[in-house]
């Protein structure tokens, strides 16, 4: 990406958190790491997002450590002001996305809830008996966790090795951006 895009990139974030999600734009991580696969960051409140770890735009370095409980959506946006990385690209998309989780969570109206830490996914989520689960990315405790609730988990993910390991686990895999997947999505009690 070329030096001046991560610029945009980060006006854009800090555009989205300076209207919509200005209230949630000032909560604190709590807790981050970048993964091999994937990318992991709570905000206070439990708010979390675990997009793909950005491999393919080069190693996923950030310049300096990550500080739980020092930094924010809006602090990590001016980081990839700063240091226009992968990395830095990544932690602050995934600290505007877990914002949006809690906006989304508090919005009286939206049928939606956020991805939220809980002691069990599975419980937080609801799903049970008889209900369709559509996973986008699989996330293989909490589908299997599901699966014990009695819910049908159906994998969608672009990562190969992991709709493999999905398929192996004994769960339906679609393509993702199928016209299945979006029948799933529109048949599905819980999407995740």
């Amino acid at each position: 990406m070329r030096r001046d895009a991560w610029a945009r990139l980060a006006e854009r974030i800090l555009g989205v958190l300076d209207t919509g999600l200005r209230r949630w734009a000032s909560l604190r991580v709590v807790d981050a790491f970048i993964g091999v696969r994937r990318l992991y960051l709570q905000l206070e409140g439990g708010w979390c997002s675990a997009p793909l770890t950005p491999y393919w735009l080069g190693a996923p370095r950030l310049g300096e450590p990550l500080r739980p409980g020092r930094e924010t959506p809006r602090s990590l946006a001016r980081r990839l002001e700063r240091e226009r990385s992968p990395a830095a690209a990544a932690v602050a998309l995934a600290a505007a996305s877990a914002a949006t989780m809690a906006w989304i969570a508090s919005t009286p109206g939206l049928d939606a809830r956020g991805f939220r830490f809980a002691a069990s996914t599975a419980e937080e989520i609801g799903a049970g008996e008889g209900d369709l689960v559509v996973m986008l990315g699989y996330m293989r405790r909490l589908a299997l966790d599901l699966r014990s609730r009695g819910a049908r988990v159906v994998v969608a993910d672009y990562d190969r090795e992991l709709a493999g390991l999905a398929a192996a686990d004994g769960f339906e895999v679609v393509e993702p951006g199928s016209g299945r997947l979006l029948r799933l999505l529109g048949e599905s009690s819980v999407a995740v």
